[in-house]
């Protein structure tokens, strides 16, 4: 998939049907969507094509528990144009195709984790609005982003690896601490997969590295990293190094956030990528991306996991 061309015409036209409707109005699914249900998914398809000859696949995996659930309305509203068209406009990689994932709970969601096409215009909104937001999540202390490490690894083909060597970029996004594996009989139920044991969220962040480099969004709702999130930020660092823990104090910003991300791992400094806004957006930009480092600092390379006592016990 892939194919087509983003246009802010169609974006405009798209979003004018949202402005004004509920999180509800938007996202009318009461079932997971078939076509997004992962048991239903051999392999998502990141294409070159005449109109995309070098293809970037880029997944944004949603936690859409609790109160991460308004994101995705806003992402519809507002958000995604302004991810791709940052993206579209400063380059930071050749021809963008997006995919839009959504991420639950392994151990008590209907729906823990669905998937759309990539895409390279408008029907990457329209597939975003058919996800199903359960909007629950078991209370448990975590949510299960490793489902999207384990769809990375083991159902997508890029032709951005396989031809040119170049891996994709995946974004999860939450406010959870991280479960600390995927247990086979999880496997089976979400994807269709019989694996003979379960397996470690560690040893899927590795296997999806070999395919895409990783980045997680916290999201702490307004509070500073030493606030009650501190233990979640903290732990995510242990997991992931912390060049690749973006922590976010405003949801609002998240879309510059995503498009800032993608300029600074294509190697442009931080402090240069904020001042293409002003006000609190250039000041959130700088402060949730102070430890990403640049390529053009010669550290910009996909993060190495971490080992740390009782990580993935």
């Amino acid at each position: 998939m892939g194919g087509g061309s983003w246009t802010s015409t169609d974006w405009g036209s798209y979003s004018a049907s949202n402005a004004g409707k509920s999180t509800a109005q938007i996202f009318t699914q009461s079932v997971i969507h078939p076509d997004y249900d992962p048991k239903n998914i051999t392999v998502r398809e990141s294409c070159d094509s005449a109109d995309h000859p070098e293809s970037t696949p880029i997944i944004i995996a949603f936690d859409v528990t609790g109160s991460m659930s308004r994101i995705p309305a806003e992402m519809v509203k507002t958000g995604l144009p302004t991810v791709i068209e940052q993206t579209l406009e400063h380059k930071p990689v050749p021809d963008p195709q997006f995919l839009m994932a959504a991420v639950g709970d392994a151990y008590c969601d209907e729906a823990p984790f669905q998937a759309s096409q990539f895409e390279s215009d408008i029907r990457i909104a329209k597939q975003l609005t058919d996800i199903y937001l359960e909007g629950n999540g078991g209370g448990n202390g975590g949510e299960s982003y490793s489902l999207a490490w384990y769809f990375a690894a083991k159902k997508t083909k890029l032709d951005s690896l396989i031809k040119r060597g170049k891996k994709g970029i995946l974004f999860t996004i939450g406010d959870e601490h991280l479960h600390p594996k995927l247990e086979a009989r999880q496997i089976k139920a979400i994807f269709g997969d019989t694996v003979s044991e379960d397996v470690s969220s560690e040893d899927l962040m590795l296997q999806a590295e070999k395919h895409f480099n990783l980045y997680h969004i916290v999201c702490t709702h307004g509070e500073s990293e030493h606030g009650s999130y501190r233990d979640v930020i903290e732990r995510w660092r242990r997991i992931m190094g912390e060049e690749r823990v973006i922590v976010l104090k405003n949801h609002e910003h998240l879309p510059e956030i995503i498009a800032a991300t993608l300029r600074v791992h294509a190697g442009e400094l931080t402090a240069d990528v904020a001042k293409t806004w002003s006000g609190s957006t250039e000041l959130a930009v700088v402060d949730a991306l102070k430890n990403v480092p640049s390529a053009k600092r010669g550290v910009g390379r996909p993060s190495v996991w971490r080992p740390a006592p009782g990580v993935g016990s």
